[in-house]
């Protein structure tokens, strides 16, 4: 035994071991650096020095680890971690002193090359000045290594190059060995390394994950943008998942999805809090596999969105990356949400950083549009771009029967039946629309065998509106079924419902055991639970018109399958698919070459003339800059839809430079519309009707209260053609605000008038002739603030190269101030530039 004050040479003087240790521990120290490849034995620096603690240490190594540049060794190794458990005190101990000598000498590379600091290796946990983004307790190798990015590298060096097998062959399965833990890692540490001559290390046999990846099936990874909505604050923006594609076997698809959420509290718990929260940060974002037909419906038909696919464009060895990278950030990533700043689609773009050859940049906001932007900008490993879209998208289930519709009605002209029948066909009441079909199902058993294929196209579209309106019943009576249930006992917290995903994620061979388990015990929990609240009876009314609605439809599509089969048509409906794909098809070439761009990082400027109400002409400069501007009609690649505007943290500015006046200033906080309206077979009515709702600040100084702050909206009637990109939309609503200004601050509330339109413009881009009028009404002063404003504008895009460079668009806007008898007219030429902004 070596005693203290003693200097053991090792590893012929490499080493220098000081303090009471044994000769067992000795030779585990010169194992240490034997485990380490020849090429990196011959590390930087003089001999290490290794200082034997006295006292034992909470964990494997004392922390700090260095004291005046000597490293420091602990008297007692406990469990780390579950993986030591298998393991006898001795091997423990000696797993410890080789691990300390892979740490020691690691970090002495790690001084002299600066691994950790590269962008490959902070990229894999997101490390930046703060910290890491990956929160989960098990990201790191260790606990320690969550102190840097250096420490990261250096705990998980220990477990790479000394594994708990290294002492203990078979000690674990090979699911749960360390090598099957963090193949993202390992591969880029042998990237570092590599320029000094160390091989690569043989591949892990994880059977688990080759099970799971079916590399050899694999084709492609895809990113999905689900439409934007309405809905819930958290879906303004839209959503983004990962889809990874694999070769189709001829049967029903469960393929993987990887959707990221937020654990949050249950919905009747949510409140002001739950805002902030989503905000600021305090909830914990996660990746959770789903089946894609779960995506599917719920997306398609639950919530009526419709879902645009991008690939990723990979090489064959990136591919299998991402998928690796994927296996890894299911089971080890929790990230801090912020809705603004870091949501689905910056967790995606995480996800993917350490696996493509290019840097992915970051917007200044996370929109999910803006980040698919930064993506499609980076080059992939062919220099094309890193994504590219995949056509048509995937039609949320209310878009197809809207489209169907238009189809069905072009058939009726050709079709011999009365117009009441037809008009029948239509009813909101769905035991109308059962009795038209009967009619009309006799009507096609008797037709002429020419117009059988007429026929039945027309009862094909009938059917998938038909599916739109048995979607949104189910969706009803699922929302009845929550109302009418209480929950008897506290629901789980969003930390420990993450406490016990973490803990069973972490152990691959009973991961799927306790899976089951705990999805069975869930569900006799909530069983027990769910019970019918006395406050709340069932309402009969609504439940019974929507088990109607899901009757009928399946008595429908029974009638139609059993009509093909009366008519001897047994391809009738491989044939109809095919001629619905065609008209999609057909829809897709007609339409314009979307802009390539989101919209996000807006930038444009206007210049012309301005007349001031003392009737002085002059110049007009003015300036909007906003993180994401999107207008109803717009055609963007990578938007949120022509039926969607989107704007967020938007200023515009207008001055008249010669007479050194500040025009106006108007800031928007956040800006919502949509011209989405309810699902067939509603009435006309409810079929038109969206809104639009907006948070913000506007300065005008000739009114009495210069600046306004506060809500307002508009219930809009619209009609809408040309796929969206021309629309005709008149609202009313409310307006609250709180004025300042020489009169003081007051509360101000009235109405508000919006009337809009988009007319879109023939050509290979999507020109288009724009108008845009408001009308406002408010009381809380001395008088009424009464005001009208209105602008006219043409777009025209500017494209050379097969893009959208410029937007190009003359304006005209005109205001009277009625309460006050002031006008102004402002003319001029609006340039916007067609680019995002650098990434952050």
């Amino acid at each position: 035994m070596a005693q203290a004050g003693d200097a053991t040479p090792l590893a012929g003087g490499r080493l220098a071991v000081r303090g009471t240790i044994t000769a067992a521990d000795l030779e585990a120290l010169a194992d240490g650096l034997s485990s380490l490849p020849p090429r990196l034995r011959d590390f930087p620096g003089g001999p290490l020095e290794v200082d034997v603690a006295a006292a034992p240490c909470p964990r494997g190594l004392v922390e700090p680890e260095w004291l005046e540049g000597r490293f420091q060794l602990c008297a007692f190794a406990p469990v780390e971690s579950w993986r030591e458990e298998a393991l006898t005190l001795d091997e423990r101990r000696q797993l410890w002193r080789r691990r300390a000598v892979v740490h020691a000498v690691i970090t002495r590379w790690d001084e002299a090359r600066g691994w950790s600091a590269t962008a490959s290796w902070r990229s894999i946990n997101g490390w930046t000045d703060d910290g890491p983004a990956n929160l989960s307790p098990f990201a790191m190798a260790r606990t320690r290594g969550a102190a840097s990015a250096r420490l990261d590298l250096a705990t998980f060096a220990e477990t790479f190059f000394v594994p708990v097998e290294a002492v203990h062959p078979g000690a674990l399965a090979a699911d749960d060995a360390e090598a099957c833990r963090d193949f993202t890692r390992a591969r880029i540490l042998h990237t570092l390394v590599a320029p000094l001559g160390v091989p690569p290390a043989p591949r892990p046999d994880c059977p688990a994950f080759e099970r799971w990846a079916r590399r050899s099936q694999l084709e492609r990874l895809e990113v999905l943008l689900v439409d934007a909505s309405g809905r819930s604050p958290e879906s303004l923006f839209g959503h983004v998942v990962l889809r990874p594609v694999w070769r189709d076997l001829g049967g029903a698809t469960f393929d993987t999805v990887m959707q990221v959420a937020a654990i949050t509290p249950p919905r009747g718990a949510l409140g002001l809090s739950h805002l902030w929260r989503g905000l600021t940060g305090g909830y914990g974002l996660g990746f959770f596999s789903l089946s894609w037909a779960d995506v599917r419906r719920e997306a398609l038909s639950d919530e009526q969105r419709s879902i645009r696919r991008f690939a990723v464009r990979l090489s064959p060895p990136e591919l299998g990356f991402a998928m690796e990278r994927l296996w890894e950030v299911e089971r080890r990533a929790r990230l801090d949400y912020r809705f603004l700043t870091f949501n689905c689609a910056s967790a995606v773009s995480w996800a993917l950083a350490p696996v493509v050859s290019a840097p992915l940049g970051s917007p200044a906001l996370d929109a999910p549009a803006a980040v698919l932007d930064h993506l499609a900008a980076a080059r992939a490993w062919d220099g094309g771009p890193l994504l590219s879209a995949i056509a048509p998208a995937l039609e949320s289930t209310t878009r197809r029967a809207e489209r169907n519709d238009d189809a069905r009605a072009r058939l009726e002209a050709e079709l011999p039946a009365p117009d009441a029948l037809w008009s029948r066909a239509r009813s909101t009441s769905v035991g109308e629309r059962e009795a038209a079909w009967a009619r009309l199902l006799a009507t096609t058993r008797a037709s002429d065998a020419r117009l059988r294929r007429r026929w039945m196209s027309w009862w094909a579209a009938t059917v998938r509106i038909e599916r739109a309106a048995a979607d949104s019943a189910a969706r009803d009576l699922a929302a009845l079924e929550l109302s009418q249930t209480s929950d008897a006992g506290a629901p789980m917290s969003p930390e420990l419902q993450w406490r016990e995903r973490d803990q069973v994620l972490e152990r691959e061979t009973v991961l799927a055991s306790k899976v089951m388990v705990l999805d069975r015990a869930t569900l006799e929990l909530a069983e027990r639970r769910m019970d019918r609240a006395a406050s709340a009876p069932p309402s009969l009314l609504p439940r019974d018109e929507a088990e109607r609605t899901l009757a009928a439809f399946d008595r429908l599509t029974a009638d139609v399958a059993e009509l093909s089969l009366d008519l001897d048509e047994p391809d009738l409906g491989r044939a109809l698919e095919e001629e619905d794909a065609r008209d999609l098809a057909g829809l897709a070439a007609a339409a314009p070459t979307p802009i390539d761009q989101s919209s996000h990082g807006h930038l444009s400027a206007v210049g012309g003339v301005d007349v001031d109400p003392a009737g002085r002409i002059g110049a007009r400069v003015a300036v909007h800059a906003a993180l994401v501007a999107q207008r109803l009609g717009d055609w963007r690649a990578r938007g949120y839809g022509p039926r969607t505007g989107v704007e967020v943290l938007g200023v515009e500015l207008a001055a008249a430079p010669a007479m050194e006046q500040l025009r106006e200033a108007h800031l928007t906080y956040l800006s919502f519309e949509t011209l989405q309206g309810a699902s067939l077979p509603a009435s006309a009515l409810a079929r038109h009707l969206g809104f639009d709702a907006r948070l913000a600040s506007d300065w005008q100084p000739l009114r009495g209260s210069a600046w306004r702050h506060g809500l307002e909206g508009h219930l809009l009637a619209f009609a809408i053609g040309d796929g969206g990109r021309s629309h005709l939309a008149l609202g009313v609503g409310p307006a609250a605000f709180v004025g300042v200004g020489a009169e003081g601050v007051r509360g101000l509330g009235g109405a508000s008038g919006r009337l809009t339109a988009r007319l879109a413009l023939p050509g290979a881009w999507p020109h288009g002739l724009r108008l845009e009028a408001r009308a406002q009404s408010l009381w809380g002063g001395p008088r009424v603030e009464q005001s009208v404003r209105g602008e006219v504008m043409a777009e025209w895009v500017i494209a050379w190269g097969g893009r959208a460079r410029w937007v190009v668009s003359p304006r005209l806007s005109a205001e009277r101030r009625l309460d006050g008898g002031y006008g102004q007219v402002a003319a001029g030429v609006g340039l916007e530039w067609v680019g995002g902004v650098p990434a952050r």
